[in-house]
This record gives C-alpha cells, structure tokens and sequence, in this order.
C-alpha cells in the first residue's frame, strides 16, 4: 500500500496497540474498497462534519473508557440533508463500526481479545482462504460466540441488560 495514504506521517516504529496523543482523522470515500481520502483537504472542505465526527467519538469514548471498554478504532458516515444541515448517517458506536477492546486486556505489541464485529471478520477470513469474497455462511458457535460479545459490551456500556433495556426503553 501507500506509505502515507491519508497525506498523515505517522511515528516509526509504532507497535500495534501503541497509543496515539490525539485521535487520528483517515477519511475515506464511499466506495465499494473505501478508498483513502486526504485528511487536511476533508478538514479544511468540511470542518462542521470533521469537528462532528470527532465530538461523538470523543464523547463515546468518554463514555466507553468509564465503564472499562477501548474504542481502538470508529468509522462513522456524515452527510447533508436538503437544507445543507449534517446528517449523521448509518450506525454510530456499536460493533460494526468501532473496535472495542476492555481497556485492561491491552497489551502493547499484541492483537486484544476484540469485542466487535472482528469475530465474524476472522471466520469470514478463514473460509475465503485468500480467494474470492464469496457470501458465507457462519457456524452456530461463530454467531453464539458474536451475540455474546455483542451483548458484553452493550450490558457493559448501558449498564443493563438487553431485556432490561428493552422493557424501559423500547416499551
């Protein structure tokens, strides 16, 4: 790949876990390969939607980080509605588009036990095998395996659990 997608230099020697001083901004376009985007051109283009995106994640990270859970990573989609007002599109802070990890399970220069999205990702990886990316169809002990991380950090970041929820919120 490219050295320097983002138009971003990033320290050497970087181990994987290793924590950045501020959150890094990696734009992407919306694309079937989410094609790398310059992150100074999208700040100064669109400094509303940059300052938005970097508000919910620091908010849920706040959020995240007192309850005992990492968010590594977030992806989140911004748009405009017919008045020119920002939209937050798709989802927000769940396991598709964040990696969550419990913050006492971080261990600099190694892969976490990840709480997102990540499990279906390795199974889907296994059985492409490096070929085409073909609809799969996961094991009952892949879809157990990620309903019960799902619900961990769902229980964990709300404080209840999902019926509990359901009951006071959703009734």
């Amino acid at each position: 790949g490219k050295p320097s997608p983002y138009g971003l230099t990033l320290p050497p020697n970087l181990l994987l876990m290793s924590r950045f001083e501020n959150p890094i901004f990696t734009p992407t376009d919306k694309s079937e390969d989410d094609d790398p985007l310059n992150n100074k051109q999208i700040e100064e283009d669109y400094p509303k939607a940059t300052a938005l995106s970097l508000a919910v994640y620091n908010a849920g990270r706040k959020h995240a980080n007192k309850c005992g859970i990492e968010i590594i990573d977030f992806k989140c989609e911004i748009g405009k509605d017919e008045d020119g007002s920002l939209v937050l599109g798709d989802e927000w802070l769940n396991g598709d588009c964040c990696r969550f990890v419990e913050k006492d399970k971080i261990v600099l220069g190694q892969n976490p036990p990840w709480m997102d999205k990540e499990i279906f990702r390795k199974a889907a990886e296994e059985q492409w095998g490096g070929g085409a990316k073909i609809p799969i169809k996961f094991s009952p002990e892949v879809v157990e395996e990620g309903i019960k991380v799902y619900l961990k950090v769902f229980e964990i970041l709300s404080k209840l659990p999902l019926e509990q929820f359901q009951k006071e919120y959703l009734s």
